[in-house]
């Protein structure tokens, strides 16, 4: 219970912490979006926040496969797409081994955005169809539409968006520590995460 408390109090005490200056007197840099990218930037950092509740929760309770799950799937880069493949009926598994080696094929979400290949979405589709089945390949697209690279991070600055970055590779990293049961490792990429979302914040914020 000692350590459960820790972990919350930890955890906790990092989201809390941050700016808390008046608008007027806020240094940090204004990021003007469209009010729907805004809006929807808003509603996936509402997302992560539950998801890194979950997560210490999960960690506090020394409950790994959810940790491992949260990870994975709701903190990582592409969280809407593994999470739809989770709704659409495959396989927790499943997901995690196609999202594993989509990543290394180089055609996981993000793939191109993190080159100067980024803005080119027929690369990403030759890519897809040089390592997946067809059927995998109508299976994703119809999860998302057809639509890659869509989410609101390809309006944000550069900067703001490695830092996003950041914070999606500490989550697989968190995930990949909950699949080694290593506790120093767990609290190492949790605090990577706190720390690349209170970094963040800390910078920037919405007009």
């Amino acid at each position: 219970m000692r350590r459960r408390m820790l972990v919350l109090v930890m955890a906790g005490g990092v989201l809390v912490a941050g700016p808390s200056l008046a608008a007027d007197d806020d240094p940090r840099q204004v990021v003007d979006l469209p009010p729907k990218v805004a809006e929807q930037l808003r509603a996936e950092m509402r997302d992560h926040l539950a998801g890194l509740d979950d997560a210490v929760q999960a960690l506090a309770a020394g409950d790994l496969v959810t940790l491992e799950e949260v990870a994975e799937v709701r903190l990582s880069f592409g969280h809407h797409l593994w999470q739809r493949l989770l709704d659409d009926g495959m396989p927790l598994a499943e997901v995690i081994a196609l999202k594993h080696r989509l990543a290394e094929a180089g055609v996981g979400p993000g793939s191109l955005a993190r080159t100067d290949q980024a803005g080119q979405p027929e690369v990403l589709q030759q890519r897809m169809r040089d390592h997946l089945s067809e059927a995998e390949r109508a299976r994703v697209a119809r999860v998302i539409g057809g639509g890659q690279g869509m989410g609101p991070g390809r309006h944000l600055p550069a900067e703001m968006r490695a830092m996003g970055f950041a914070l999606h590779d500490a989550a697989d990293n968190l995930a990949e520590a909950a699949r080694a049961g290593d506790p120093a490792a767990m609290l190492d990429s949790l605090a990577e995460v706190t720390t690349a979302c209170r970094s963040c914040h800390a910078v920037y914020r919405l007009k």
